[in-house]
């Protein structure tokens, strides 16, 4: 895949989880849930010499609202892949919507002239049906990709999924900040995915919080061996 489809693909992906969010919250709701986890991880940010802009307003505000979104990511792209409408449903679905086109085709193409002449040539009775025509066996080999389909997972172990990526994207943020990502209850990782989630409906226990934390470590080893460190980080630590 060239380098121009690839991007293509990044702002499909941008466009469609932009129109989820729409979906999922009007414009008032994330201004608020937005303010809301800017209070609430105002006091973690690690630059505590940094002051408001007047017309940026504060770093902290930027970076919460950065945390907000690379989290709505992770966990809405992973409920989506993960509640599926269950694969056994798809195929009724797909058998009864097969019929109903082979069924208005078959009556399209026996049409009276008498009852053709009637609906008038604006109604363009062969144009539906070349369209029928084409529509069908694309339908039809639908069938062969539903049957590959994985199951769809239950509610609450694609819940625990989407709260793994989660994790994996601010930790990686955190630790790039140079905040701590210790899996203990009492963190300030526990505290700001805990406070993340609730704002996002993915309302768990801290202790549950700390055993994601060691489960994203599993899954993504590789980030915390080899993540370089940022300049905001570096400069901090001076």
């Amino acid at each position: 895949m060239g380098k121009n489809q690839n991007r293509k693909s990044k702002r499909e992906t941008l466009a469609a989880r932009s129109e989820q969010r729409d979906r999922d919250y009007n414009a008032h709701q994330w201004g608020n849930l937005s303010k809301d986890l800017q209070e609430k991880l105002f006091r973690f940010y690690p630059d505590k010499s940094a002051t408001t802009d007047p017309t940026f307003g504060h770093p902290a505000n930027a970076w919460a609202n950065g945390l907000r979104d690379e989290a709505w990511s992770a966990i809405s792209l992973m409920l989506s892949l993960r509640l599926r409408t269950p694969r056994e449903q798809l195929k009724i679905e797909h058998l009864s919507l097969l019929k109903s086109l082979k069924a208005s085709f078959t009556k399209l193409d026996h049409l009276s002239r008498d009852l053709d002449g009637l609906l008038g040539v604006g109604a363009d009775v062969s144009g539906c049906r070349d369209k029928l025509k084409e529509l069908i066996p694309r339908v039809d080999a639908a069938g062969d990709a539903i049957s590959r389909l994985p199951n769809a997972r239950k509610m609450r172990a694609a819940q625990h999924e989407a709260a793994i990526e989660m994790a994996i994207v601010v930790l990686r943020d955190l630790k790039n900040m140079g905040i701590s990502t210790a899996a203990t209850e009492s963190s300030d990782a526990v505290k700001i995915l805990k406070i993340i989630g609730d704002c996002l409906d993915l309302v768990l226990t801290p202790l549950t919080w700390k055993d994601i934390i060691i489960k994203a470590k599993k899954a993504r080893p590789a980030i915390w061996r080899h993540l370089p460190a940022s300049p905001r980080a570096s400069a901090l630590n001076r």
